[in-house]
């Protein structure tokens, strides 16, 4: 079972406000010459702070290399990119990948308390930040567990304490859930949603399910093929909170079908 928020629940780090992300123009390429691969090109578009923005696309559009440039880690080729209100790269921006990326010879404690230990906080405080962290993700009794002792769905819950454990202010996830069944991923999006409210974090969340996408966000932006160009860019009305069930309300099926529009590939032959 994953706690919900709760007042007695034990805290971590200071609340920071959230960044804002703006691109303006933004190209990335690939090789040069006649190996030259655009990825993505002349993207322009504004995230509030505290957005939560779900990217989709078909597979290989450039919507993950979008994401890592915008965490620093794929340089743009021309264009401009403006994070608002950042003092530390390594603290205030975290990325979760599709693979959990925790080190099997250390704890799920210990995993959690890997990015604090690199930025030198002492030993008491980031362990008793990185349980804490565990125990919001619903991992408290398995603090002492080893990766291979895990479900695949507890490896991502650990993975999305230890972006969490330096409280950031933009959250980057490219498809964590993607590997997991369909009851788990539903739980995961749950946990996160609640996550985001309660950290009133900027989150981008890279996904290929619809669904997935018109229940976590706010906003939801539909890339074309390679090399990526924004296709719709759309908000999603609909409650605050969330309920399991809105997956089958009219409202979201409505704005799951707009999505699904924009994703669908052109037919030229313009048959159905």
């Amino acid at each position: 079972m994953i706690p919900a928020p709760s007042k007695t629940a034990p805290t971590y780090g200071d609340p920071q406000p959230a960044l804002g992300v703006s691109l303006r123009n933004a190209s990335v390429v690939f090789g040069d010459g006649p190996t030259r691969l655009p990825a993505v090109d002349n993207v322009s578009l504004d995230i509030a702070p505290g957005a939560f923005v779900a990217l989709l696309g078909p597979s290989g559009c450039g919507k993950s290399t979008l994401l890592r440039a915008i965490a620093g880690l794929q340089p743009l080729h021309s264009g401009e990119l403006s994070i608002t209100h950042r003092r530390s790269l390594r603290r205030d921006i975290a990325f979760v990948f599709q693979d959990a990326n925790l080190l099997p010879w250390r704890s799920a404690l210990h995993n959690v308390a890997l990015p604090l230990e690199l930025m030198g906080t002492p030993k008491s405080e980031r362990l008793a930040a990185a349980e804490a962290a565990l125990h919001r993700v619903g991992l408290s009794d398995a603090l002492k567990r080893y990766p291979a002792q895990l479900s695949g769905g507890m490896r991502m819950r650990c993975s999305l304490a230890r972006a969490l454990v330096t409280r950031p202010k933009l959250l980057l996830l490219d498809e964590p859930f993607a590997a997991l069944d369909e009851i788990t991923r539903q739980r995961l999006d749950e946990m996160l949603r609640d996550l985001w409210r309660e950290h009133a974090m900027t989150t981008l969340f890279v996904t290929h399910s619809t669904s997935e996408a018109v229940y976590l966000a706010e906003r939801a932006i539909v890339f074309s093929p390679r090399p990526a160009t924004i296709l719709l860019d759309t908000p999603i009305n609909l409650p605050l909170l969330r309920p399991a069930d809105i997956r089958t309300s009219v409202d979201f099926a409505h704005i799951a079908r707009t999505v699904f529009s924009a994703l669908r590939p052109s037919n030229p032959g313009g048959n159905p």
